[in-house]
């Protein structure tokens, strides 16, 4: 599968498996959870831009402490392809 050079849109991150975590504002407060993609898409639509976006942050609500504002940032994709995922052989070691 070809990737695009740029994942920039709630759609791009959804098609990626990758996803946002949103941090509480609070000060000192440390809270923080993923967001929930499909209510974001719903929200902003497919197409928003999310980058340097002040709107997904400043209504993010912190389920903790119930603090308004925040910020995002991207969760990647690492999951290893399963053509990836075999085991790498160890390294010989020549005993003199």
């Amino acid at each position: 599968m070809a990737y695009r050079s740029t994942i920039e849109t709630l759609g791009d991150l959804r098609s990626h498996g990758m996803a946002l975590f949103g941090h509480c504002g609070a000060l000192y407060a440390g809270h923080g959870r993923l967001l929930d993609l499909d209510k974001l898409i719903r929200l902003f639509g497919e197409d928003h831009v999310y980058i340097n976006d002040p709107e997904i942050g400043r209504k993010f609500v912190c389920l903790e402490c119930g603090h308004v504002g925040g910020s995002i940032t991207v969760m990647a994709n690492t999951a290893v392809p399963n053509d990836l995922a075999r085991p790498v052989p160890a390294a010989t070691v020549d005993a003199k």
